[in-house]
């Protein structure tokens, strides 16, 4: 996550741990997330508490037609070495966007989210994307 801000001009937490960016940026309604804004999956732990995940909000929502549920296009690392979109429930997700200083820098996510998911990016060696359905 701190590589794919840094990409664009923004710093991000300097952690490897999901849940420090429950402290960055400014926090946002869930029914008001757009593309870039960092989604952290909080499983009940504070910030810097492990066993969170992070990802990139792809800009799509969803109803879940079974639950009712507005649910999140992610895309995030760590799915055996690839990078994957997932839809992930937005209760479940706390989302944080730039702040102010880093607005044009924001901007610059649209082109790099849409370039992971168009182009195959790779975050490494062997890396791939795929799609999962979570939810």
């Amino acid at each position: 996550m701190n590589s794919s801000l840094k990409a664009v001009g923004l710093k991000g937490t300097g952690s490897r741990v999901a849940n420090s960016f429950l402290g960055w940026g400014q926090g946002v309604d869930a029914k008001d997330a757009l593309r870039g804004d960092v989604l952290v999956e909080r499983p009940g732990k504070g910030v810097n508490g492990q066993g969170g995940h992070a990802g990139l909000a792809t800009g799509n929502k969803r109803t879940n037609p079974r639950t009712g549920e507005l649910e999140i296009e992610m895309i995030s690392g760590n799915y055996s070495n690839s990078v994957a979109t997932s839809w992930e429930r937005a209760s479940r997700l706390a989302v944080r966007r730039a702040n102010e200083t880093g607005a044009m820098a924001k901007e610059a996510l649209t082109p790099k989210v849409d370039g992971m998911i168009g182009s195959g990016w790779k975050p490494g060696a062997g890396g791939k994307i795929r799609s999962s359905n979570s939810g």
